[in-house]
């Protein structure tokens, strides 16, 4: 069973898709940090969108990433990603 596991990942780790999703995603991450707003390590992607919307500074801002997020899980857990999805998530960086 570890073996399999092992394999998954490293799969996972040679798309090229998935390692830019990984990267945009950190550098959400941060921007968000520097708004004292960084996900917990139990918190999923949809909770702490939620939680974004309910930052008391510029709401347009806070929606925006909360979109953004939202989206990012879509692409990356709902379906298949590709390189469409890649560029539409790059484009909407708030």
């Amino acid at each position: 069973m570890k073996r399999l596991h092992k394999r998954k990942r490293k799969i996972a780790e040679e798309d090229p898709i998935i390692n830019s999703l990984h990267r945009l995603l950190a550098e959400m991450d941060q921007r968000m940090k520097k708004h004292d707003l960084v996900r917990g390590p139990n918190e999923t992607i949809h909770q702490f969108a939620n939680r974004i919307t309910t930052h008391e500074d510029d709401a347009e801002t806070f929606n925006n990433s909360s979109h953004w997020y939202l989206k990012y899980a879509s692409a990356r857990y709902a379906k298949k990603a590709d390189a469409s999805d890649l560029e539409c998530l790059k484009a909407k960086m708030p």
